[in-house]
């Protein structure tokens, strides 16, 4: 059974919606959704700490996971439309939402994988590009994903519902310092347009077997200073007048090719 939505407990979901700070202190999200609730029960992918439906939400195919969902422990809620609508993100709200515990990842683990694809994205400030950044490495079998300071949280509304489940088998890191990557013996591969110094990538042929490939900003590309700390510089060929990519479909079209080619 069901318990009434509180004033409190509604007002601290808005503040995990709008807040990185206070995602961050209690190291918690929001997931809303029929589809990312319902697995969430379902396969148990993360402590759920609240599940809140609106009355009219719960359907007969719908009672028997959310009955498991409080038979698992999970605190569950009812409220009515106006209420569920002050709480979702989305234009037309399917009346359900959970509060889940962030994925916790081992970055010594990875780092101590014998060979390693990993990417790095400086300063992707649009939640749209940083959740198809998690789509595309999850997507491609990238071992891990570092973020930059000023990129997107990515457990803000926008990215948990862009990236598709992803969060939860892509371990993501941030990453003040490129030089945390370097010492553990990564070489870092920097994504640029064409130029005099860079490479075009239909003529990789050969990879480092502990590579990370940075990727930028969505206007302004990688800073100075990650290209020159980068030991490799390439780029996309591209034709017509088109001189530049999205984020996300730069860093698949350059992660498929990678993959393709052999460690030296």
């Amino acid at each position: 059974m069901s318990q009434k939505l509180s004033s409190s407990r509604a007002s601290w979901i808005r503040e995990l919606l709008t807040s990185k700070r206070a995602r961050d202190t209690e190291r918690v999200f929001v997931v809303e959704g029929e589809k990312p609730v319902r697995e969430l029960v379902t396969h148990r992918q993360a402590r759920i700490l609240s599940l809140v439906h609106t009355f009219d939400a719960v359907r007969l195919e719908q009672e028997s996971w959310i009955a498991s969902a409080g038979a698992q422990g999970v605190p569950v809620f009812s409220c009515d439309e106006s209420q569920f609508g002050k709480l979702s993100h989305v234009d037309t709200a399917q009346g359900i939402l959970a509060v889940v515990e962030q994925p916790t990842w081992d970055e010594a683990a990875v780092f101590s994988k014998p060979s390693l694809l990993g990417v790095y994205g400086e300063c992707i400030q649009d939640p749209a590009n940083v959740a198809g950044l998690i789509r595309t490495s999850e997507a491609l079998g990238v071992d891990a994903l570092w973020l930059s300071a000023g990129s997107a949280d990515w457990f803000s509304p926008k990215v948990v519902r862009g990236s598709g489940g992803a969060l939860w088998t892509l371990p993501v890191f941030a990453l003040d310092d490129l030089l945390h990557v370097k010492d553990h013996g990564c070489q870092l591969w920097a994504a640029t347009l064409p130029s005099k110094t860079s490479q075009s990538l239909r003529s990789v042929a050969e990879i480092p077997p502990r590579l990370i490939l940075a990727v930028g900003n969505e206007s302004r590309g990688l800073s100075d200073s990650c290209q020159a700390n980068a030991e490799h510089a390439i780029h996309i060929p591209m034709e017509g007048t088109i001189n530049s990519l999205n984020v996300s479909v730069a860093a698949a079209i350059l992660l498929f090719q990678l993959k393709g080619c052999q460690i030296k």
